[in-house]
């Protein structure tokens, strides 16, 4: 790494269906340690800041209007403060961009789950 070389990783998702709200599981894989500040960018223009601290094991979920945070079991913690607006995930190719702190420097991973709405599938069974 380089000073002044952006940290941040990026990459597309193709949504083929329909404009829908931006729906994510972040989670932070690690034994110790912790994220600050977390951010994803969609569409080179919208900036979701997510003001929170995550602890290794944590997960903060997006259902694409409200936030919420669970602990390393799975189970519900609290619900930190959203941002004012949170984006659409728009129909076709959306560029998004991730980056956080890492404040101690923990060797940490990140899995950000982006789910998207899809039509059903329709599955016939067998006539009698």
């Amino acid at each position: 790494m380089q000073p002044g070389q952006p940290t941040f990783s990026e990459w597309s998702i193709d949504n083929s269906d329909a404009s829908q709200p931006f729906s994510f599981v972040l989670t932070v894989l690690g034994k110790d340690g912790s994220i600050r500040n977390p951010w994803i960018e969609i569409g080179g223009y919208h900036k979701l800041e997510l003001a929170a601290e995550l602890a290794a094991g944590h997960s903060l979920v997006c259902d694409g209007e409200k936030l919420k945070l669970y602990n390393e079991k799975g189970n519900f913690d609290k619900e930190p403060p959203s941002p004012k607006s949170i984006p659409a995930l728009t129909a076709g190719s959306n560029a998004l961009k991730f980056d956080c702190e890492f404040p101690n420097n923990d060797s940490l991973k990140i899995r950000l789950v982006v789910k998207c709405i899809s039509k059903p599938e329709v599955i016939g069974g067998s006539k009698k």
